[in-house]
């Protein structure tokens, strides 16, 4: 049984993207987003989506519920890495995630273009 890549972020540039591209090539994919609000920008009305806050520890159990791989990107907006991101991969460690990508642009909100 194939299980959920989670994309957190899906409504930003990036996830948005991988979100599209994952779902068009039939990748079981579930968009994380803030709110239905959020979700609501989504390439596709049927992509499945569940509402996940890095610093709301209590969103981490429905979004890692059948997923087994992570698209993991720091947003922004957090800088405190020890505080909003390694939860996260504890959490994915302890919910059998088995794949962990990780993208990284430190000082991305600084550059006037983002390659």
């Amino acid at each position: 049984m194939s299980r959920s890549i989670l994309v957190p972020g899906a409504t930003g540039n990036v996830g948005w993207e991988l979100v599209h591209i994952l779902h068009r090539e039939n990748h079981p994919v579930r968009a994380a987003a803030l709110g239905a609000a959020d979700a609501e920008q989504l390439p596709h009305p049927d992509i499945p989506w569940v509402r996940f806050d890095f610093g709301d520890l209590d969103t981490y159990a429905t979004a890692f519920a059948g997923v087994d791989r992570l698209f993991l990107m720091r947003p922004p907006a957090l800088s405190d890495v020890n505080r909003y991101m390694r939860p996260v991969v504890d959490y994915a460690a302890g919910a059998d995630v088995r794949h962990i990508v990780f993208l990284s642009l430190l000082g991305a909100e600084k550059n006037s273009f983002v390659p």
